[in-house]
């Protein structure tokens, strides 16, 4: 009789283990996983992810399966121990009156211990460990359970929603991830070494590329580079001499509003070296507009779908305010790419003075300026400059001398007309001078 007990015990034991493995695998898998699994040829991962679409009814079958075999459990181990833990009380001198509940209380103990550790606590850490397998292991039992049960689950079920609805709580049927979540596991995949800290950085200028527009990376139209039709031949090619960059924006009547299109230097060299007739117009790739409150993602798709290497951004008047290249959208994701067209004239933008101060032109990339004084900001800028970060913040053309302070630190515009600021310079707090590179 004692034997028939024990194993009954284990035997719902182990029931109790099945249904927490199931519990806890089914609330922990992600469903990405899941599908993961079920290309992999995992049949009933499939299954897994419908189940977990209905949380009401498997969680219905696993708390009635826990609860009824937990009770089961305990009264046939309580039964198994508590005539041998009784007697072997009574044989204690002066125990005898309390052995029966004594004996009761250990027997109790006992059941929870067991009960406890091998159908609770071990099944769960193990459900954690690889949720999405074990739920693909799992569901079919399951289901079968809950098709066995479904009477009084639809009961279970009927009388949840009804308590929940008097308590005016209403369930979550989204199952979208955020931003601030995928944020997260960046972060932890950084602490945990999975990824390096410029993956990370990378990782984040993507996620905003759907958010940050065409002018916050565009060349401003004060500072394109064009070459026009009526010029004359001399001085077409002195201006493809003097010009760093390799295409050139090919206008009629210099008006940049309407470009021709964009012709590549070498092209043009190529035409002028063989003793061709230098016009323009056969070497024009025809321009391609984009609205300057295009989000990244769509100019990337513009590039492709043109076969462009530039964009003209214009404004709701139809002005062009500026041009965005492929080499523009790769540093909105990887950071500043280093240009010749970029480094005319060989001045570094960020140069440390005497003083500790910093002097930086207007032009700066404001991402440059964000990552050399350590400023971390999640919201994307709707500014690409240092100016337009100063212009931000002031919300009016600034005077030569004011002052702002980010991040601790202060930044003085130092020179600046009545339209743009050309130079700022940038005091570090106090005590805490940059012992950087003196150029940047």
């Amino acid at each position: 009789m004692l034997s028939i007990q024990i194993l009954l015990f284990l035997f719902f034991v182990a029931l109790t283990a099945f249904f927490n493995v199931a519990e806890m695998a089914l609330v922990a898998a992600r469903p990405a996983r899941l599908e993961a699994l079920s290309s992999r040829h995992w049949s009933n991962a499939k299954l897994a992810a419908s189940l977990k679409q209905e949380p009401g009814a498997f969680l219905s079958a696993v708390q009635c399966g826990i609860t009824a075999t937990s009770i089961l459990a305990g009264t046939f181990c309580v039964n198994a121990f508590i005539a041998s833990i009784t007697s072997s009380l009574t044989a204690i001198p002066g125990a005898a009156p309390y052995a029966s509940s004594a004996g009761t209380l250990i027997a109790v103990v006992i059941a929870t211990y067991l009960t406890l550790v091998f159908g609770e606590l071990a099944p769960k850490r193990i459900a954690l460990s690889a949720p999405e397998q074990c739920a693909a292991i799992l569901a079919r039992p399951l289901q079968w359970t809950i098709t066995l049960g479904r009477p009084f689950i639809l009961l279970l079920g009927w009388s949840n929603d009804l308590l929940l609805r008097a308590l005016h709580i209403r369930e979550r049927t989204d199952d979208m991830t955020t931003g601030e979540e995928i944020r997260s596991v960046i972060m932890g995949a950084l602490r945990s070494g999975t990824i390096q800290a410029a993956e990370r950085s990378m990782l984040e200028s993507i996620l905003q590329l759907r958010v940050r527009t065409a002018r916050t990376i565009m060349t401003p139209r004060r500072m394109l580079e064009w070459v026009d039709g009526a010029m004359s031949d001399e001085e077409i090619r002195k201006r493809i001499a003097d010009s760093p960059c390799s295409k050139l924006i090919v206008t009629q009547g210099r008006d940049v509003d309407h470009p021709l299109g964009v012709a590549a230097k070498k092209e043009i060299l190529r035409t002028v070296m063989s003793g061709g007739d230098l016009n323009l117009k056969t070497h024009c790739q025809p321009p391609v507009f984009v609205a300057e409150n295009s989000p990244i993602l769509g100019l990337l798709g513009s590039l492709k779908r043109a076969r462009a290497q530039m964009l003209f951004v214009v404004d709701e008047f139809g002005t062009v305010v500026g041009i965005v290249t492929l080499t523009d959208v790769l540093e909105a994701v990887a950071g500043d790419v280093p240009e010749p067209e970029r480094q005319r004239g060989g001045g570094s933008q960020i140069r440390k003075q005497s003083d500790g101060s910093y002097l930086a032109s207007g032009q700066l990339p404001a991402d440059d300026l964000a990552e050399y004084l350590g400023i971390e900001d999640p919201t994307p800028p709707t500014y690409k400059t240092v100016a337009g970060l100063v212009l931000a913040h002031l919300k009016h053309l600034p005077q030569e001398g004011e002052r702002l302070t980010i991040a601790n630190w202060t930044i003085e515009v130092v020179q600046a007309d009545a339209r743009s600021i050309q130079q700022l310079r940038l005091i570090p707090p106090s005590g805490n001078q940059k012992s950087g590179k003196a150029d940047v």
